[in-house]
C-alpha cells in the first residue's frame, strides 16, 4: 500500500514537471495573443507600429526569450529573492537542515583537531543551522 502511495506521489511530480514544459509555449502564444488584441488593436501608437499580428509575435518572440533570461539573471544573481527562497526551501526539508547543522559539527570537530581556525562567517554559519536543528520538530510522519 505505501509503495504504491509512493508511486503516485512520484507520477504526480512526473506529470507537473511534464506538465509545465507543454504549457509554457501555449502560456506565450495566450500572452501574445490577448496583449495584441485587446491592448496594442486599441492603442493607435501601436497600432501603426503593429500592424498585423503576425509582425508582433515575430518581434516578441525574438525580446521574450533574452528578456526572460536577463530578468531571471538579475533574480538569482542581483537580488536577495532568491537566497531568501533557497533558504525557506531548505528550512522545509529537515533532512536539508540535519545534513547542514552534521556538516557544520563535523567540520568544526575536524578542524579543532587539526589545529585550524575556523572564519568568523562559518561560525555564524554553523551557528544559524544549529540554531534551525534544534527547533524543528523531528517527527516526519
Amino acid at each position: 500500500m505505501k509503495m504504491t502511495r509512493m508511486r503516485l506521489y512520484r507520477w504526480f511530480r512526473y506529470f507537473q514537471d511534464g506538465f509545465s514544459y507543454l504549457s509554457y509555449p501555449l502560456t506565450v502564444i495566450n500572452f501574445m495573443t490577448i496583449t495584441f488584441y485587446l491592448l496594442i488593436q486599441n492603442v493607435p501608437f501601436l497600432s501603426a507600429v503593429f500592424p498585423h499580428f503576425v509582425i508582433f509575435a515575430f518581434v516578441s518572440a525574438l525580446l521574450i526569450g533574452p528578456l526572460s533570461a536577463v530578468i531571471g539573471w538579475l533574480h538569482i544573481k542581483r537580488t536577495k529573492f532568491y537566497g531568501a527562497e533557497s533558504i525557506v526551501l531548505t528550512e522545509a526539508s529537515p533532512l536539508a537542515v540535519l545534513g547542514n547543522a552534521m556538516y557544520c559539527e563535523n567540520t568544526l570537530m575536524m578542524m579543532k583537531k587539526l589545529g585550524i581556525k575556523p572564519s568568523q562567517d562559518f561560525l555564524q554559519y554553523c551557528e544559524y543551522w544549529s540554531k534551525v536543528s534544534k527547533k524543528l520538530d523531528w517527527k516526519l510522519g
